[in-house]
């Protein structure tokens, strides 16, 4: 019988996460968020700071996923511990970009051609439009694990590699998964905003917890070796 991706399982996971170690899931993701609002708001650094720094704080927030889901020892300066694997933070990032920048030349087609005929339908800008989005999304679900896989060592291309090898004939669950997830940070945004601080941690422990099952599935002798 395959191995079975649970859904409730993983977001039970991310509670348990949040309760275990809430000052570091609240902390670390309030402390990531400062410091992108600070760094997006500041003229010409902002350019700056989302080239090159983002992608490394990002990574740092997958690290504290990790660690959390793990229960293993996290803390709020995980976030910063993307810095350590920065050149392929920033090579996986950027190349997911063009990726998914790529997937929208359909959309960007459809634009071109009603443009020039000066549709005032914008038909083919939407048809296109739902190709490119569908698109995007198997792009997604395939390469969702690629920052996980860096966090933990993998070069760049093999972390895309083994992104497709994890998640193949899981990307479905994967998919609701995410569905799930945005229901979790949409009830927290309701609860006077606030709630997000809180809601956000567990979607972000829940997708990484995810992510060491699917992993456990495709490299069962990693797995055990890492126990």
């Amino acid at each position: 019988m395959p191995n079975q991706l649970s859904i409730g399982e993983c977001v039970s996971d991310g509670w348990n996460g949040l309760k275990q170690n809430a000052g570091a899931a609240i902390g670390g993701f309030v402390v990531f968020c400062l410091i992108e609002a600070v760094g997006g708001v500041i003229p010409v650094v902002n350019i700056i700071f989302g080239v090159l720094v983002t992608p490394a704080l990002v990574g740092g927030l997958m690290i504290l996923s990790l660690n959390l889901a793990r229960n293993s020892s996290p803390e709020v300066g995980d976030i910063f511990k993307g810095f350590r694997k920065y050149g392929s933070f920033l090579g996986a990032y950027w190349l997911f970009a063009l990726i998914s920048l790529l997937c929208c030349i359909p959309a960007l087609i459809g634009v071109g051609i009603d443009s020039t005929r000066g549709s005032e339908s914008f038909g083919l800008t939407i048809v296109l439009g739902l190709v490119s989005a569908v698109i995007l999304v198997i792009v997604m679900l395939r390469w969702c694990m690629v920052y996980y896989l860096v966090a933990e060592g993998s070069g760049v291309t093999e972390a895309f590699t083994k992104s497709s090898k994890i998640t193949e004939g899981y990307r479905g669950t994967v998919f609701l998964l995410g569905i799930v997830n945005f229901l979790i940070i949409i009830a927290g945004l309701l609860v006077l905003g606030l709630g997000y601080f809180v809601a956000a941690p567990i979607a972000m422990i829940a997708f990484a917890s995810a992510y060491i099952k699917l992993k456990g599935f495709a490299f069962p002798e990693v797995q055990a070796t890492q126990q």
